[in-house]
């Protein structure tokens, strides 16, 4: 079993899609990948399912090449926490 990650905002709580990853990826991610917009036809943010569906190209793209968020970047504490995040298999709460 692997150890629980803190929240950013919550030191005493796992990080989970609830709790940070979703306000992350509404924030920097569906502004472009939104239903009808063009980077919808890479990965269309649409909740929690619409995250794991695509987490390979998630990962890729915002953790390996950083490739994402275009036109702005992440903080390494984001870049950490979404890191934990996969690595602690993507919990949604």
């Amino acid at each position: 079993m692997k150890p629980e990650t803190p929240a950013p905002e919550n030191p005493g709580s796992t990080i989970s899609y609830n709790n940070f990853t979703g306000a992350l990826l509404q924030t920097k991610c569906s502004g472009c990948h939104a239903p009808g917009m063009a980077a919808a036809a890479f990965f269309t943010f649409n909740g929690y399912a619409s995250v794991v569906a695509n987490a390979g190209r998630i990962k890729q793209a915002v953790l390996v090449t950083k490739s994402m968020p275009q036109g702005g970047s992440l903080t390494a504490a984001e870049l950490e926490s979404l890191s934990k995040w996969f690595d602690n298999g993507m919990p949604e709460q």
